[in-house]
């Protein structure tokens, strides 16, 4: 609704008028003005431009490890216009990696992969990714030189690790390698990164009448708060005929790493709860589970030893199952039962893909032998979707050993950021 009009001194018709002044390279102020006819009016900026200061205000995440994709996130923040000169030392002072900045607003953030000799502007999604270079395990430093255009000097620096025990690689929830997603393992998140899924799987019986015995929905969350720690959760429905034998289960863990420096050799020490009731009858559990997860506690120790690309798995676990007195019909109450089992496995991991297969055995319960030994097997694999944090996974999974054959094949979609 206002005639626009561009410089210093301008001419502008009688009336109500809107001022938009822009100033010392970001600062802005809008103000309305009445001219009268062949009157001139003089308008004064308020400001007054600030004193040159240069700080990092925050490195996300803090660790990781040195092959990861996308890499180190440093945010900055300046009070007036200028230049800058960034570089990333290593703890012998080093520079593995530098470059320069053109401040002209009030914040922004630099982006740096390890291995990469050039600090960017843009994301590693948002640009090419070569092959990262080996750099070694230890504690980096980010530094910021700037100079204002009043020639006044500030910057700032901040503290960051390489540090092989946090992996931002996302681990499926599926029946999967002891240790993944929701059941707690050895690659444990980087502090701040998150990861979520959801899960679609089938179990497929082999008697003529029981070929879908159930259709399990789930969805996860997993998150590093602090390093060497980790949660998650997982909850869902499955689906069952007639539908009101149809039940619902969630999850949670806490997981902390044992490991206070990297090794070739991982463990965590882990504890989770697992809940699965029938819809109408909460406290029944749903009949046919011959798998290892019932409902109770479980304390894990997952490990994981590296080959490189080859990592070898195993997590000895000990259950507290409540499962009631009736083993015709098993329900959440006392008295408790404690079982063991065994997962062990081999995966690849390569780039964007993880392939690998596992196996877990779970004991009879140690008191009266309610529960019979149960042995799961499966495979599974994993891809990452080119420059994005997304992934897709696929397993197939099999119980065995005094129960009837069961097939669970099962995809999962997920985010990690």
């Amino acid at each position: 609704d206002y005639p626009l009009a561009e410089g210093n001194a301008v001419s502008l018709p009688a009336g109500t008028n809107r001022i938009s002044v822009r100033a010392f390279g970001w600062e802005t102020a809008e103000d309305t003005v009445n001219i009268r006819a062949g009157t001139e009016n003089r308008w004064t900026y308020p400001g007054r431009p600030a004193a040159f200061n240069l700080t990092v205000s925050r490195t996300f995440p803090r660790a990781l490890a040195s092959d990861d994709l996308k890499g180190f996130r440093f945010s900055w923040q300046a009070s007036a216009p200028g230049t800058a000169a960034v570089r990333i030392v290593n703890s012998s002072g080093t520079v593995v990696a530098e470059g320069s900045l053109n401040i002209n607003s009030a914040e922004g953030a630099l982006f740096w992969r390890p291995g990469e000799t050039d600090i960017s502007a843009e994301a590693a999604s948002s640009r090419k990714i070569s092959a990262p270079a080996g750099l070694p395990e230890g504690v980096y430093r980010f530094v910021m030189e700037g100079t204002g255009r009043d020639n006044t000097n500030a910057g700032g620096e901040a503290l960051f690790r390489l540090d092989e025990r946090f992996n931002r690689s996302p681990r499926p929830a599926a029946y999967a390698l002891p240790g993944l997603m929701y059941s707690p393992g050895s690659a444990m998140l980087p502090a701040g990164i998150w990861q979520a899924g959801t899960l679609v799987s089938a179990r497929l019986g082999t008697g003529p009448l029981e070929i879908f015995q159930s259709v399990p929905v789930s969805a996860g969350f997993r998150v590093s708060p602090a390093a060497r720690w980790e949660t998650g959760s997982r909850f869902g429905i499955s689906a069952r005929y007639p539908l009101e034998n149809s039940s619902l289960f969630f999850s949670v863990y806490g997981a902390w790493r044992i490991n206070s420096a990297a090794s070739p050799f991982t463990a965590n020490l882990a504890l989770m709860f697992l809940y699965e009731g029938v819809s109408g009858s909460w406290q029944q559990v749903p009949d046919g589970r011959g798998d290892a997860e019932l409902p109770g506690l479980q304390l894990t120790v997952p490990m994981e030893y590296s080959l490189g690309q080859w990592s070898l798995s195993a997590a000895p676990s000990l259950h507290l199952f409540f499962l009631g007195n009736d083993s015709s019909r098993r329900s959440t109450a006392l008295p408790a039962r404690l079982a063991a089992s065994l997962s062990g496995g081999v995966y690849l991991e390569s780039g964007r893909f993880l392939a690998g297969a596992s196996f877990k055995a779970r004991s009879p319960d140690f008191q009266n032998s309610f529960m019979n030994w149960t042995l799961f097997s499966g495979l599974e694999g994993r891809f990452d979707f080119p420059e994005e944090n997304s992934y897709i996974a696929l397993s197939l999974g099999m119980n065995a050993l005094n129960t009837p054959l069961i097939f669970i094949p099962s995809l999962e979609f997920g985010v990690i950021r």
